[in-house]
């Protein structure tokens, strides 16, 4: 179903040079020089209302990992400022411009 699907179970996977080129030049990325879950990754991939999908190359492999952090374009939030868990309570939200209405 493709890399994205792959990556879904949050663990850290070495991918192929085209797909890390792919996913650079398919949108404009949300994240450029990040850091997440220690380590720095070089630009971050999402479309919409979605987790940030971080990629980087390092030692001449190239890898890509799932994270916890919302675009920061569709949630409003920089990068930088979303904190472990961050996400967890946006799923609790509605996305912006809905009303919540309680149970």
């Amino acid at each position: 179903m493709g890399l994205l699907h792959d990556l879904d179970d949050g663990k850290k996977r070495e991918i192929t040079e085209e797909d890390f080129d792919y996913f650079l030049d398919a949108l404009p990325p949300v994240a450029m020089g990040f850091r997440w879950n220690n380590e720095k990754w070089h630009f971050g991939f999402a479309e919409g209302y979605d987790h940030v999908y971080a990629f980087k190359k390092e030692a001449g492999k190239f890898y890509a990992q799932k994270t916890d952090l919302i675009n920061p374009w569709e949630c409003g939030v920089p990068i930088h400022q979303q904190q472990p868990g961050f996400a967890d309570r946006l799923k609790q939200e509605p996305p912006p411009g809905q009303r919540h209405t309680p149970p």
